[in-house]
């Protein structure tokens, strides 16, 4: 089975006419991010799956500013602020968010190796 046949089964509530415009790009970035084995280690499958759906709510959120995370919001008087930027939270700030980008990084922490100081 295809890996956007896959996604497509495991996550059924994305808009089918996006995936199908958007996964063929965005397929060959999972094995730039992730060296996993897609075809014989489930971990690996779900992982680059997530990895996927991380990549299309990015892509289709519509605006092209800074991604970050709502620390808090009010509704009287309007008040927003959000989490720290992704380069004082390092490399996997990108990935906190979306819901699919912390489970990819659950999913893969098992393989990194180790943190050089």
């Amino acid at each position: 089975m295809a890996r956007i046949d896959d996604f497509k089964t495991r996550f059924p509530t994305f808009n089918t006419s996006v995936v199908d415009s958007l996964f063929p790009i965005i397929e060959p970035l999972g094995d730039l991010y992730y060296g996993g084995d897609y075809e014989n280690n489930r971990t690996d499958k779900e992982a680059f799956l997530q990895l996927y759906a991380h990549l299309l709510t990015i892509e289709t959120r519509g605006n092209s500013g800074s991604v970050r995370n709502q620390a808090s919001k009010s509704v009287g008087s309007l008040s927003v602020s959000y989490e720290a930027s992704q380069t004082e939270t390092g490399r996997m700030g990108w990935f906190n968010t979306t819901r699919y980008g912390q489970q990819f990084v659950f999913l893969t922490s098992a393989n990194q190796g180790a943190v050089f100081v």
